[in-house]
């Protein structure tokens, strides 16, 4: 993969291929659980006419994540923004968590239309829940890895509400919102015995009326 490693001081800060691939191999034990094999290599060609620097589609068991610093800068400053150096390292851990879920919670091909709704809301609907529990991926993930997982989570929820407009399928401020704030978010115990999946889709039911702060 041809790979552009350069980030532009203040607006950017670019992950390497080293350290996207050591997050990726972090989190392969996780992946194991929900039986899935993590692949790296499958994705450039889907990165190029997404204009998506990072992005997760299964083929079959395997979990293909792929990264690319080779798209307009202009994409990256939200999705990388200048971090210390530890909270950069869980930032981009983060984000490998929430590409994983979308692996691990595949919806159906077809979305049936529920009473009262069309066939277009409702797929719309499901594509903003997926993309809600992968939100919740990526806010756990730093709960447990990091003190300063607050101040991370309100950053997303802040390139959420700035990106809602042109980008509706990833309104999930409501949804890390309630997470953020939710009397039960410390109770790690209660949820202790549930797998990954389990746990995430326990929040997404939780905190799924919420709408944007």
């Amino acid at each position: 993969m041809l790979v552009l490693l350069c980030a532009l001081p203040g607006q950017a800060q670019v992950p390497t291929v080293a350290e996207f691939e050591a997050a990726v191999d972090a989190v392969r034990p996780l992946a194991a659980t929900q039986g899935l094999s993590l692949r790296t290599d499958g994705l450039w060609l889907e990165l190029l006419r997404s204009g998506t620097p990072m992005m997760a589609l299964r083929r079959g068991p395997a979990c293909h994540i792929g990264y690319s610093a080779y798209l307009a800068q202009r994409r990256y400053a939200a999705l990388f923004p200048e971090l210390p150096p530890k909270q950069a390292l869980a930032w981009l851990d983060a984000l490998v968590h929430h590409e994983l879920m979308h692996c691990a919670n595949v919806a159906p091909a077809g979305v049936a239309a529920v009473a009262g709704t069309s066939e277009s809301a409702t797929a719309g609907a499901a594509v903003v829940a997926q993309e809600a529990l992968a939100d919740l991926a990526f806010a756990q993930h730093l709960d447990s890895v990091t003190p300063e997982a607050d101040t991370l989570i309100m950053r997303l929820i802040d390139l959420r509400e700035k990106a809602a407009s042109r980008d509706p399928k990833h309104a999930t401020a409501g949804a890390l919102s309630c997470y953020l704030k939710h009397p039960q978010r410390r109770d790690v115990p209660q949820l202790g015995e549930l797998s990954w999946l389990a746990r995430l889709r326990i929040w997404q039911h939780r905190c799924a009326s919420a709408q944007p702060p």
